[in-house]
């Protein structure tokens, strides 16, 4: 199984994705009702995650990183059933989870956590802002999944606090409250029904500031 992992990882990696992680489906027995892997695939074992960088630096309006995201979210959705083609080829079933539907936008909440997937993966932290910050480029990426019932081994969960002392995000916050540094299960959390999607604490995030992807 190790081979197929290394063929998928080389594959996406080649073909445009900057991050790839991998993680045991079993690592979501914790996820809210209908959130986790197997709800959506039967016997699913294992969920493959997919980052791409998203162009959106500090001082970025809100509509550009919009379509910054736009612009890798959906070439990110053909890569991904791609890759799902390679796993299908071998014999598995895959299912792939897109980075983000109007309903989740709206909720805040993925048919899966992609962001959970990237932390149980290694390729990342959930920050102050309740996004996921990766070393490399911080908030700035598009996530995809795919679910698969192959067996591609799991990753080493990502541990260490990237956002330490700052509290940018919080600083720029528009809405008092919203980004308060709670911490819940071990994670940064925010107060969602109050969150009006400014976007900024995705593009005032200094951590990767400067780092291109591909």
């Amino acid at each position: 199984m190790d081979d197929c992992r290394h063929r998928l990882e080389t594959y996406l990696l080649r073909e445009g994705a900057d991050l790839v992680g991998f993680t045991s489906a079993a690592d979501f027995a914790s996820a809210l009702d209908g959130s986790a892997p197997s709800d959506l695939l039967k016997d699913a074992r294992s969920v493959i995650t997919i980052a791409v960088r998203v162009d959106a630096p500090p001082g970025t309006k809100k509509e550009r990183a919009m379509a910054e995201w736009r612009g890798k979210a959906f070439p990110l959705c053909e890569l991904a059933f791609k890759a799902s083609r390679l796993l299908f080829d071998e014999g598995y079933r895959a299912l792939v989870v897109p980075p983000a539907t109007r309903s989740a936008y709206e909720a805040l909440q993925g048919e899966i956590s992609h962001k959970h997937a990237a932390v149980k993966s290694g390729l990342g932290c959930i920050g102050k802002s309740s996004l996921l910050v990766t070393p490399e480029f911080g908030p700035r990426v598009a996530l995809i999944s795919i679910i698969t019932d192959a067996d591609l081994g799991g990753g080493r969960e990502f541990r260490e606090d990237l956002c330490g002392d700052c509290d940018i995000c919080v600083q720029v916050c528009p809405v008092e409250d919203t980004v308060n540094e709670e911490v819940r299960d071990g994670y940064y959390m925010i107060r969602k029904e109050r969150c009006i999607k400014c976007y900024l604490c995705y593009t005032e995030c200094p951590i990767g500031a400067g780092n291109t992807g591909h």
